[in-house]
């Protein structure tokens, strides 16, 4: 946990946590299969350090709500709920849901049921439940102190109504920024269809700092993420040495400075920084952010 108190140190605003049962690494990413549980580490966080905001990208419902909102309510007790950025998702994997034995099909509708039942919960009522995938009776927790903000992660056009309808705000990932603007005029249109205020926008994006931005871009398998992006959004056409708009940011600090002042313009509230890649250079990476890109962002008050 040294270096979560050293980004706080630095500057950087949040930290951020994935949710698994089985851990399986994806193609880009280091075959360790080692995987802290979300909360143990979100814990170890708040414990080491004050001001940063947690985040989960996402939390799955391999859980049965009420463990879930326990160890929410638990969590924030122990970092203050106003610290805590709870994004939700359906997952990827449906092994993961054999594993505990839940369906993997109809996640959607499994994850819309576990969030109604954890905000029921989190407000301190005595909860009764008989639904399509959790039953119990008269079930009571203590509250957690304070509201905490769920945000829905992905953005397919039903994730995208999810979010706008229910949640507090979005949270995309790997997405170029001309989507994205598309994207952020749906959500608001679907939250104001449903009387509720713009969500906050968040995304995640791969981040390589370094001397150009071909060498930055080294530390990515390019064309993996552009298949990807391809696959995602199949009307455009992307060219993998631009960074794909911002799917991918790289090069020396001016550029990313760049990259991210052109999604606040678009919307983006909150930019999660993805340096998977760059693990091997934890340490180099952060404080080269934090000592050359934080900075200059903060001037400029994006």
């Amino acid at each position: 946990m040294d270096g979560v108190a050293e980004i706080e140190r630095l500057g950087f605003d949040s930290a951020w946590v994935r949710d698994h049962v089985v851990y399986e690494p994806h193609a880009f990413e280091d075959p360790d299969t080692t995987f802290i549980d979300t909360f143990v580490a979100l814990g170890a966080a708040a414990a080491r350090t004050r001001r940063l905001v947690l985040g989960t990208a996402t939390l799955i419902p391999h859980r049965h709500p009420i463990q879930t909102a326990m160890l929410l309510s638990s969590l924030a007790r122990i970092a203050g709920s106003e610290r805590l950025v709870i994004g939700w998702g359906i997952g990827n994997d449906r092994r993961e849901f054999a594993a505990v034995a839940a369906p993997g099909h109809h996640r959607g509708d499994r994850l819309d049921e576990h969030v109604e039942v954890v905000r029921r919960l989190l407000d301190g009522e005595a909860v009764s439940h008989d639904g399509e995938h959790y039953r119990f009776e008269n079930v009571r927790i203590m509250p957690a102190g304070g509201p905490i903000a769920f945000w829905y992660g992905g953005a397919t056009p039903n994730g995208i109504e999810r979010a706008g309808r229910a949640y507090d705000g979005l949270l995309a990932s790997r997405i170029p920024r001309s989507v994205l603007a598309e994207t952020i005029a749906d959500l608001r249109d679907h939250a104001s269809a449903a009387g509720r205020p713009d969500p906050a926008v968040g995304l995640v994006t791969m981040v390589s700092p370094a001397r150009t931005v071909e060498e930055g871009l080294a530390a990515f398998d390019v064309s993996r993420v552009h298949a990807e992006v391809a696959r995602r959004f199949p009307t455009r056409r992307w060219q993998p040495g631009t960074g794909l708009e911002g799917v991918m940011m790289a090069g020396p600090a001016d550029q990313i400075v760049a990259d991210i002042e052109a999604f606040g313009e678009v919307g983006v509230d909150h930019l999660v920084l993805d340096l998977r890649a760059r693990f091997d250079a934890w340490e180099d990476v952060t404080a080269e952010i934090g000592g050359d890109v934080l900075p200059c962002i903060r001037e400029g008050s994006t």
